[in-house]
Formats: structure tokens, sequence, C-alpha cells
């Protein structure tokens, strides 16, 4: 337990580690890839700091019930945020079968139509 200073650094570090998450989870949720870096980051800075002053062993016992509820909230978070990476990452397994397909439907072609009927395919 620190000072009361000390204590309320580490508690707007918690909420700023909630904001942060929600800005990753917006990021994700709106499949903004190009932000999602950023976000990223600054969440990992936010944790840098709370872990400087102590991490959650220094969070008071009167604060107990607001940092459980930030917690599950940044749990809640993440747990989406993992659900679009898996939906996306599902998406491009399909994106990625479906153009090997395609691949192996024009080698077939190729192999059966003389070189001089094929369709050229590097315009």
């Amino acid at each position: 337990m620190g000072t009361v200073n000390e204590d309320a650094g580490v508690m707007e570090a918690i909420r700023d580690l909630v904001a942060a998450t929600q800005a990753v989870r917006d990021s994700a949720v709106s499949r903004d890839f190009d932000s999602l870096p950023a976000a990223i980051e600054r969440r990992e800075q936010i944790t840098s700091v709370l872990k400087a002053r102590g991490g959650l062993a220094t969070v008071p016992h009167a604060y107990r019930d607001e940092v459980v509820e930030a917690l599950l909230k940044i749990r809640e978070l993440e747990a989406e945020v993992m659900n679009v990476f898996q939906s996306e990452m599902a998406r491009w397994y399909r994106d990625i079968e479906d153009v090997t397909v395609k691949s192996r439907a024009l080698s077939a072609y190729e192999r059966l139509v003389p070189k001089l009927q094929r369709l050229d395919i590097q315009k």
C-alpha cells in the first residue's frame, strides 16, 4: 500500500488499461487492422506503467471491488478480440484454400492444353 497519490496513480493506470483494451477491441471489431497495432502498443505501455508502480499487489483493499470489475471488463473485451481474430483467421484460411483450388485448376488446364492454345495469364 502506498500513499494516496500512489494509490490514485495505480487506479488511474487500471482505468487507462480498461480504456486502452476497449480501444483494441473497437479496432478489432471494426476490422481496422491499420490502427490495431497502435492500440495494442498503447495498452502495452499502460501495462508497463502499472507493473512499474507495483502492479495489482499495491492496490489498497478499499479499491478491490473496482479492480475486480476492471479486470472482468478487460477479460470480456479480450474475449471479443479473440473471437474477431478467430473469425478473421477462418475467413483468411478459406480465402487461401480458394486460391489454392483455383491454382490447381489452372495448373491442370496448362498441362491439358497445348502450349500455343493456353491463356496468357501474364496480362
